[in-house]
C-alpha cells in the first residue's frame, strides 16, 4: 500500500514538474484557449442581444389593411377570420373609424392645420382598418397577400406592409446577427485547435526529450502506467 502511495505521489509530482518545465508553453496554450471560450461568449451574448433588438422592432411591423367606409361588418368579421387561421398570424386587431381617427388626432396634436383640414373633411377621411402582427416576419408578404385577393376587392381599400425603414433595420440586424455568429465560430475553431496543437507538441516534446529516462525505467521494469501516468497528469492539468 505505502509502495503504491509513493508511486501515485511521484507521478504527480513528475507531472505537475513537467507542466511548470514547460512554461512558456503552457501559458502560450492556456491564453490561446481562453481567448476562444471568450470568443464563444461574446458571440453568445451578441446573438442574445441582437435576437432582443430584432424581437423589440418586430413589435412595430404589422400588416395595415384599410377598409372602404361602410364595410358590412360581416365581411370585415370575414376577413379578420382568414388572418386569424393563417399560421403565420399572431394577432389581429379591429380599428373603427372613431379609434383611428382619435389615433390620427393624437399622433398629429401639434400640427393645426392638418388636423383643421380632418375637421373639415369628417369623420370618414380616416378609414377603419384591420392590424395584424406576424410570428415570422419573411412571412409578411405572404399574409399580406390575403387581403389583396379578389374577393377582398369590394372591401380592401390598401395594404401597408409595416414601416419599410423598420423593415430594413431589422433585415440589417438580422444579416449583422448571422456574420458575427459564423465569425465567432470560425474564430473559435480556429483558436481551439491552435491551442490542441501547442498542448499536443508541448507533450509529444516532452516524451520525446524523456525517452531516455523512459527507456531505462523500462529497463528497472517500471510497469506502463507508472511511464504513463506523469503525462497523463500533465494533460490534465492542461485540460
Amino acid at each position: 500500500m505505502r509502495r503504491k502511495l509513493i508511486a501515485l505521489r511521484r507521478i504527480f509530482s513528475t507531472g505537475i514538474t513537467n507542466f511548470v518545465r514547460n512554461s512558456w508553453l503552457s501559458i502560450a496554450a492556456i491564453a490561446v484557449m481562453i481567448v476562444a471560450i471568450m470568443i464563444i461568449l461574446s458571440s453568445f451574448v451578441i446573438n442574445v442581444a441582437t435576437h432582443n433588438i430584432i424581437s423589440e422592432l418586430s413589435k412595430n411591423i404589422k400588416i395595415s389593411v384599410y377598409l372602404v367606409n361602410d364595410t358590412p361588418a360581416k365581411d370585415s368579421q370575414a376577413l379578420q377570420t382568414e388572418f386569424k387561421n393563417n399560421q403565420y398570424v399572431d394577432t389581429v386587431k379591429y380599428i373603427s373609424q372613431e379609434e383611428a381617427q382619435k389615433a390620427f388626432i393624437s399622433s398629429y396634436n401639434n400640427d393645426q392645420q392638418l388636423l383643421q383640414g380632418i375637421a373639415l373633411a369628417g369623420g370618414d377621411s380616416v378609414p377603419a382598418s384591420i392590424e395584424v402582427s406576424v410570428t415570422d416576419l419573411s412571412k409578411i408578404n405572404e399574409v399580406g397577400k390575403i387581403a389583396k385577393q379578389d374577393k377582398y376587392i369590394g372591401i380592401v381599400e390598401d395594404v401597408s406592409l409595416g414601416k419599410t425603414d423598420v423593415q430594413k433595420t431589422i433585415d440589417r440586424a438580422a444579416a449583422t446577427q448571422k456574420f458575427i455568429t459564423r465569425a465567432s465560430f470560425i474564430a473559435a475553431g480556429i483558436f481551439a485547435f491552435v491551442s490542441m496543437l501547442i498542448i499536443f507538441n508541448t507533450i509529444r516534446m516532452a516524451i520525446f526529450t524523456r525517452q531516455d529516462e523512459i527507456r531505462t525505467e523500462k529497463l528497472l521494469g517500471a510497469t506502463r502506467g507508472y511511464i504513463r501516468g506523469p503525462f497523463l497528469v500533465e494533460s490534465s492539468i492542461y485540460g
